[in-house]
């Protein structure tokens, strides 16, 4: 029988870490910017588009209120579509 205790967490191993911050974010996908012209465009023309039209749409309905929170909720809805798309067709 062991004389370990199990009630002891175990010990850690040491690893060298001299080069994790250069390798960690690029190994694990987290952090890369997307610099990409063509899809930078893309977004800013849908979000655009969704923003007037339902700004468009709360103006008739509700007037200069209706312009502001059309406007914002046209911002959140361009950008959850405009991503959508980007997601789907910029797979590599």
């Amino acid at each position: 029988m062991s004389n370990e205790n199990p009630y002891e967490p175990p010990t850690a191993v040491l690893q060298d870490d001299t080069n994790r911050a250069a390798t960690s974010s690029t190994s694990a996908g987290l952090l890369n910017i997307n610099t990409r012209t063509r899809d930078n465009l893309v977004q800013a023309g849908i979000i655009g588009v969704t923003m007037l039209l339902v700004s468009g749409v709360g103006t008739i309905l509700y007037g200069v209120v209706g312009i502001l929170s059309g406007a914002f909720l046209g911002l959140v809805a361009g950008l959850l579509i405009s991503g959508t798309y980007l997601l789907i067709v910029s797979r590599k």
